[in-house]
């Protein structure tokens, strides 16, 4: 019929032709979007034409945010599943900032005592690490050893490079994470086959420094979130307790190393590895020989106290004994006239 219709003036106007010429388009309204889980844009919007079809959800439908798979490190924000795209499709470019936020880094959680902080650059399971994600960011402490010696890697608390005892970047060696992958090893593992290497650096681009001098400890430069892991050395498990004769020279060792120090005319003490060991076996003779006479002396002791008391009794003058011949004499001189 609009081929037929005509305009008010010669030329059509939109002010003067609009209801002559046109009908008005359908509401969004009557287009079924739940049917495919999609939310309407409600009667501010327009189907195409003066009734909607299915060709019109592109245009009056949204998705919601339940539909949309975050890209990682992103997860789903909580409590945005009935939140909608800007469109009926969620995209990256348009709707990763209104349904999506980046989960924390495991280097904002703080590992129990017992555990370390893993070593890559791991996330968190949400956007705020919590306890629950100990089995993502920590581990027990990797034993490392090279020939007898036996260690593992602490991380400092300060972040950064680390820093020799100067506070000065210390000697190193520079491994990029393609040169890592060639030698199919960690940083860590580079650095536990080096004897020369104190401690290493790790970036969160997979870089690595490892440090070639000793006293090492953190807080030196910034470095694209690296921290300082340093090379302690460890008593490996399930090795014997010391036996007795160590821990006899440990306690002979640690009296010379003091007198030596006391000494007015010495300013170092003398090394815990220089005292023979006939010098350690005679002392332990001497004090075996030491207790038998301290013994010895004990028991000799106890017998001549008892000798001493059994002849103190056996020489007491009896009391009858001695008042007989008292009274006999007194009895003679009472019978003897003569006597005055």
């Amino acid at each position: 019929d609009s081929d037929r219709l005509l305009c008010k003036t010669k030329g059509c106007t939109t002010t003067e032709d609009t209801l002559t010429c046109c009908d008005p388009a359908a509401s969004c309204t009557e287009v079924d979007c739940a049917s495919s889980g999609l939310a309407n844009r409600g009667s501010g919007f327009n189907c195409a034409l003066g009734n909607c079809t299915a060709d019109d959800k592109a245009k009056c439908c949204l998705a919601y945010c339940s539909s949309y798979t975050c890209p990682a490190p992103y997860i789903m924000k909580e409590h945005v599943s009935q939140v909608t795209c800007k469109g009926h499709e969620c995209d990256h470019d348009h709707d990763k900032k209104t349904c999506c936020e980046k989960r924390a880094l495991c280097s904002t959680y703080e590992c129990a005592e017992g555990l370390v902080m893993v070593e890559s650059d791991q996330y968190c399971a949400g956007a705020v690490c919590r306890v629950s994600d100990a089995a993502i960011c920590c581990r027990t402490p990797t034993v490392h050893t090279n020939g007898e010696a036996t260690f593992q890697f602490v991380k400092q608390s300060e972040s950064g490079k680390c820093l020799g005892a100067a506070n000065e970047e210390p000697a190193s060696h520079y491994y990029t994470k393609s040169e890592l992958t060639q030698l199919a090893k960690t940083c860590a593992e580079v650095c536990a086959g080096n004897a020369t290497c104190s401690g290493y650096s790790l970036n969160t681009e997979k870089n690595c420094y490892i440090w070639l001098e000793n006293g090492l400890h953190g807080g030196g430069e910034s470095w694209h979130g690296a921290h300082c892991w340093i090379k302690t050395p460890i008593v490996e498990p399930g090795a014997p307790s010391p036996q007795p004769c160590e821990s006899s020279q440990k306690s002979v060792v640690t009296m010379k190393s003091i007198h030596v120090a006391s000494s007015p005319t010495t300013t170092t003490s003398v090394p815990t590895d220089i005292i023979p060991q006939q010098q350690l076996n005679k002392n332990k003779q001497n004090n075996t020989m030491l207790f038998f006479i301290v013994i010895c002396v004990i028991l000799l002791g106890g017998a001549l106290l008892a000798l001493i008391a059994v002849a103190m009794f056996s020489r007491r003058p009896s009391t009858s004994a001695s008042a007989a011949p008292t009274n006999s004499a007194r009895s003679a001189l009472l019978e003897d006239p003569n006597t005055v």
